[in-house]
């Protein structure tokens, strides 16, 4: 019986170890102002919940959670960019807190697409490639990245993203049957026109099913890439 004593012994220290571990991060005053933030921001005190967050990166500027938190609170607030710069400042502090998170891949698809608007394609792709990395399954990042290379005449690539979309997709047959649309018209680019075909007649379906008018969307798009190369003539005469 004597040999468990020690046995015993390390047990007990562990425990205290780990309990003591605990009191310290409960009494932690930065993660309480975190802990705060949550609160508030469940609440609907967006505002609030910043200003707790912001006193927490005061007290530990190295503290990721809560640029992290941050990140999620200003995007609520509609400041996408800010959101977006707590989320790679808390990626660049400690990669875990952002690792699989749908919500940063959201944020950086979103500004993704912002930009493709405006034309910043090669900025749009980028966003893409990040909503990518950080949330592998971000299926509308693929998509979008998909149609930003049809701006770029990059049918290629655009096919690729779209065949993912489409071969992963299993609960959004809307977007599935945007990915077909939009691979047709990236095939017929590169003068596949039976397949393409048969991708738009199967886009067309699911759009229909869907209550998509996948004929306006696909003009959308061409409308976008003769812009596009538009104003790529502009920037190679020097008018921009």
């Amino acid at each position: 019986m004597k040999k468990k004593y020690p046995y015993l012994l390390i047990i007990g220290l562990c425990l205290y170890a780990s309990g003591s571990h605990a009191f310290g991060q409960a009494r932690d005053p930065a993660m309480a102002y975190v802990q705060k933030g949550k609160t508030l921001l469940s609440n609907g005190n967006v505002e609030a919940a910043i200003a707790s967050y912001d006193k927490a990166i005061e007290l530990n500027p190295a503290l990721a959670v809560a640029y992290l938190q941050r990140g999620y609170a200003r995007r609520q607030q509609g400041s996408l960019d800010k959101a977006i710069a707590d989320y790679e400042k808390a990626t660049e502090l400690d990669p875990r807190t952002t690792a699989n998170n749908w919500q940063v891949a959201e944020a950086f698809t979103n500004r993704g697409l912002r930009r493709k608007d405006r034309f910043n394609v090669d900025a749009a792709i980028s966003d893409y490639n990040q909503a990518i990395r950080f949330y592998p399954d971000a299926l509308q990042a693929y998509l979008e990245r998909g149609q930003a290379r049809i701006l770029l005449d990059d049918f290629a690539g655009a096919i690729d993203d779209f065949t993912h979309v489409i071969e992963k997709e299993k609960r959004d047959q809307g977007r599935r049957g945007l990915a077909y649309a939009d691979r047709s018209l990236a095939k017929l680019f590169l003068g596949k026109e039976e397949e393409a075909k048969r991708d738009f007649e199967e886009g067309r379906r699911l759009g229909i099913e869907n209550k998509i008018d996948t004929e306006s969307h696909l003009i959308g798009l061409e409308i976008q890439l003769r812009r596009m190369r538009e104003i790529k003539a502009q920037r190679n005469r020097g008018v921009l």
